[in-house]
């Protein structure tokens, strides 16, 4: 008796698990490719991204994205400069204990 009961509470845990919404489907404001995804101290989800902008020259960079826990966009941050001389390609996203964003990367100088 006790084995069926047994039996029966971890069919019901992984059930009930594993059909809870725990994300949800956004697409980028951009286009690109996503490199990570984590879900943030507040409960929502930070992004970095490589994408491409369509200019006369082709320039490849890192975007950062900050999403609520609604899936509403926060904030985006491009990782280059005006110029586009200066691009970042990520490779790696985590928040530290104080709620900043630390991305690691390379930097790219284009002098051209």
């Amino acid at each position: 008796m006790k084995i069926k009961t047994l039996i029966f509470l971890l069919i019901s845990f992984y059930t009930f698990n594993s059909i809870a919404q725990s994300s949800f489907i956004v697409k980028l404001p951009v286009q690109g490719e996503p490199i990570k995804m984590i879900k943030t101290f507040d409960g929502g989800y930070a992004i970095i991204a490589q994408v491409y902008h369509n200019t006369e020259k082709p320039i490849e960079t890192s975007v950062f994205f900050k999403y609520d826990k609604y899936g509403a966009l926060s904030y985006q941050i491009s990782l280059t400069d005006l110029e586009d001389t200066i691009t970042v390609k990520c490779y790696d996203l985590i928040q530290v204990e104080s709620g900043d964003f630390l991305i690691c990367g390379q930097l790219r100088i284009c002098f051209l």
